[in-house]
């Protein structure tokens, strides 16, 4: 149960640092991006699948609202650059040189934040409601063993709820952070 918990809080912090864009230029906003149309003509592997974006390049902070992608092939920028967009991620590419993209980061206005702060806490309780699940199964389990002694039953169903209430509180925390991030 504890490591199924663990990877829940994991993604979470994962979704929070990836999926929630605050308006300040981070590499990790561009982890999810794959490129298409990278192959190469004649090789054997992965036609139509794609290349994360970090794979084919180097992506770095210039400022704090502009991403700087430096891609190893100039034969992959009008691929990039279209990954970029179609991401749904807000984000405009501009061709610097051969190699180069410039991403700026847009700034948040108060529409902006409002919806991001709304989407941060939806992310959390879903997150609440997987560790509420696991720990409804670890009780289930536990009535499964069929302990005789109620004492120990209590015992262990104690420590189930330990268990939950400080990945709760790992989750608030996150989301407290979060939110505070974008607030700011």
């Amino acid at each position: 149960m504890q490591a199924k918990m663990r990877v829940c809080i994991d993604h979470l912090k994962q979704n929070l640092s990836t999926q929630i864009t605050i308006g300040r230029a981070n590499p990790a906003l561009l982890d999810k991006v794959t490129v298409k149309g990278t192959e190469k003509k004649g090789s054997s592997g992965s036609i139509g699948k794609g290349v994360p974006l970090s794979e084919i390049s180097q992506i770095s902070t210039k400022d704090a609202h502009t991403l700087m992608v430096v891609l190893n092939d100039e034969d992959y920028i009008g691929f990039a650059e279209k990954s970029i967009r179609d991401a749904n991620l807000g984000l405009t590419p501009l061709k610097v040189d051969g190699t180069t993209l410039k991403v700026t980061v847009p700034k948040m206005n108060a529409e902006h934040r409002e919806a991001v702060l709304k989407s941060i806490s939806q992310l959390a309780e879903k997150h609440r409601t997987q560790i509420r699940d696991l720990r409804a199964h670890a009780r289930t389990d536990l009535k499964k063993l069929k302990i005789k002694s109620s004492d120990e039953v209590k015992r262990h169903e104690g420590k189930i709820q330990h268990e939950h209430d400080a990945f709760m509180k790992e989750i608030d925390a996150a989301v407290e952070s979060k939110k505070k991030e974008v607030s700011s």
